[in-house]
């Protein structure tokens, strides 16, 4: 996807304020949306891929991440206003489930240490979610997470698994799985995408993979079928994610082997603006429902 600025005609710079603002940020790129909460309605959306991925684990290409998102915050003509409420993901593989019942605040590290590495430039943050009982304990650069806080008063920090959960089990019609059956979603991002087995009541996976070719793509998701006891010819696959689309090589491999392959639609329970038509409705799923986050 190429970079992207959307703006409705109704969009009022002056009124800030009166606005929410989604962000979500990866090491490729960011992407905001402007939501008018008293129309219920979406003005903007931004997205901007970067000239090159960083990577946090060298010093110097950490360094320049920071100068970037710093360069961003300023120069960037939505992000350098103050709004009524902000909301901000950082794209990651790195996150654990806990159920509510195992859940203590004090063993934040050891729940996160028990599946991932935490590195010295980490934080540790954590999000509730209440529609599968659990908490989500993720990690987010420590500089970003200082930076953010001192620009936006009012930010909260989220991981993506919390607005896709949100749209795995919205009232949306678009979204409800009328049928009860397990079906296999999956959110593609950079390098990685999550891949979830629910149906209308439960959450009976959440995984995430790392792949480099189509091949991995397709490898990773017909095991999970095969490891869930899901039929490819039976079971549907819903897609999201900017990271893919029908022309996707990992698309059309994935299709060759799961009959009933589904991209995402826009959550129905917001409106957006008629220019937001040019855009692909399943590329940024997770952005527009972060705001449905509690």
């Amino acid at each position: 996807m190429n970079n992207t600025t959307i703006i409705d005609p109704k969009f009022d710079r002056t009124k800030t304020l009166q606005y929410h603002i989604s962000i979500q940020l990866s090491l490729d790129g960011y992407a905001l949306c402007i939501l008018d909460t008293s129309e219920n309605k979406y003005l903007v959306l931004k997205y901007e891929i970067f000239s090159k991925r960083f990577t946090l684990r060298q010093p110097a290409m950490a360094d320049q991440f920071y100068a970037k998102i710093k360069e961003i915050l300023k120069e960037d003509e939505f992000l350098n206003n103050n709004f009524k409420s902000v909301k901000f993901i950082y794209q990651t593989s790195k996150s654990t489930l806990v159920p509510d019942e195992l859940f203590e605040i004090t063993k934040l590290k050891s729940y996160f240490t028990f599946n991932h590495k935490l590195e010295l430039f980490e934080s540790i943050n954590y999000n509730k979610i209440d529609s599968i009982k659990a908490y989500n304990i993720f990690t987010l650069p420590s500089f970003l997470t200082t930076i953010l806080i001192n620009k936006y008063k009012n930010i909260e920090f989220y991981h993506q698994l919390s607005p896709f959960i949100n749209t795995i089990f919205s009232k949306s019609q678009k979204f409800r799985n009328t049928s009860n059956q397990k079906k296999v979603y999956v959110n593609v991002a950079d390098t990685f995408f999550d891949i979830y087995v629910a149906d209308t009541q439960k959450l009976y996976l959440y995984n995430n993979f790392h792949y480099k070719t189509e091949e991995d793509f397709a490898y990773y998701i017909l095991n999970t079928f095969e490891q869930q006891g899901l039929n490819p010819d039976f079971h549907q696959l819903n897609i999201s994610g900017k990271n893919i689309s029908l022309n996707s090589p990992e698309y059309n491999l994935a299709k060759k082997y799961i009959k009933r392959i589904k991209f995402l639609k826009l959550n129905t329970l917001f409106k957006y603006s008629d220019k937001m038509n040019q855009i692909p409705e399943h590329s940024f799923v997770n952005l527009f429902n972060l705001y449905s986050c509690a």
